[in-house]
């Protein structure tokens, strides 16, 4: 009777694809914990973070996600390799998540070959309070993926009070609104060019840190929208 979506792209894609009626699909969003929240003390979080992760420094850059072709983490060194020598020399990129087997080995050969080996940092798993600490002290999230459902690390970064950019496509607009944070994913020009701009340019950072402050995907949201989902259901099979 009631199909609940994770956010208007994916009801789309359930209407599109399943045939299933527009009124039987409702957008209710997805929630991120309270715990992710700005840092009390930015100080402290940006050295629990680089303590915590061998060969980090303080001003990194950031991307957390999974490591399948659909996160765009190829086009994401390719993007960085085109940043600026200069700049990357001040902000290493953080690229965060499991190694599983070969695909590790597979991204520093690929980081080696884009010349760029020198600036990544693959951290490998981090637990939850490292990954809380990395938000809290980034100075910058970048997010390149292809295709998301919603897009929850964007949503965890904004709501840590992160400067953050991601892709023009699927549902990361619904989390990202500032259509100035946002590029096309498959053009690693673009992407280099966001991440630049993320990275030096004051009016842009003042506002992606008012947009952080000012969206809201808290879970408290979430069930205020599935309340109303279902008091339009009950209100319906009366």
């Amino acid at each position: 009777d009631l199909l609940l979506a994770i956010s208007e792209h994916t009801r789309a894609d359930f209407i599109e694809h399943l045939a299933i009626p527009a009124d039987r699909v409702v957008a209710v969003g997805t929630g991120v914990p309270a715990r992710f929240s700005p840092a009390p003390d930015r100080a402290a979080a940006i050295r629990a973070a680089v303590e915590s992760v061998p060969g980090l420094r303080a001003g990194f850059a950031m991307y957390t996600g999974g490591s399948d072709a659909r996160k765009n983490v190829e086009g994401l060194l390719a993007a960085w390799a085109l940043v600026d020598p200069a700049l990357r020399a001040r902000h290493q990129l953080a690229v965060v998540f499991k190694l599983h087997g070969t695909h590790g080995e597979h991204l520093a050969r690929v980081a080696e070959e884009l010349g760029v080996a020198d600036d990544v940092v693959f951290t490998g798993f981090v637990d939850d309070d490292v990954l809380l600490a990395m938000y809290r002290s980034t100075d910058l999230f970048v997010f390149p993926s292809l295709y998301e459902g919603f897009g929850l690390p964007v949503a965890e970064a904004l709501a840590c009070g992160a400067v953050s950019i991601a892709s023009d496509t699927s549902s990361l607009p619904e989390v990202l609104p500032d259509p100035d944070a946002r590029f096309d994913p498959k053009d690693p020009t673009a992407i280099a060019a966001a991440i630049t701009r993320g990275l030096t340019e004051s009016a842009f950072r003042e506002r992606a840190l008012r947009t952080a402050q000012a969206v809201d995907h808290s879970w408290e949201g979430v069930v205020a929208a599935t309340e109303r989902a279902y008091g339009s259901l009950a209100a319906r099979l009366r």
